[in-house]
């Protein structure tokens, strides 16, 4: 977390019990900001897939029209 392992006031703090509900808050706020992060990214990634996916959907049609239209009355 950052903090000087070589410090007597991390080493033997006064109130062992307080400075640790405060690492543990730091600890798990970061994890929170890592997990949110995590969770932004994948919906970014999410979203590109499902318009790679419209768009792929669309070239198909667009060929399948290309190659039946003969056959099709449009």
């Amino acid at each position: 977390m950052g903090e000087d392992i070589r410090n007597p006031k991390n080493i033997c703090p006064q109130d062992l019990k307080d400075a640790h509900d405060v690492m543990t808050r730091r600890v798990n706020a970061k994890r929170a900001k890592e997990i949110a992060e995590r969770k932004r990214q994948n919906e970014i990634e999410r979203c590109e897939r499902e318009q790679q996916r419209l768009l792929q959907e669309k070239e198909n049609e667009d060929k399948f029209i290309a190659l039946k239209s003969k056959f099709l009355f449009l």
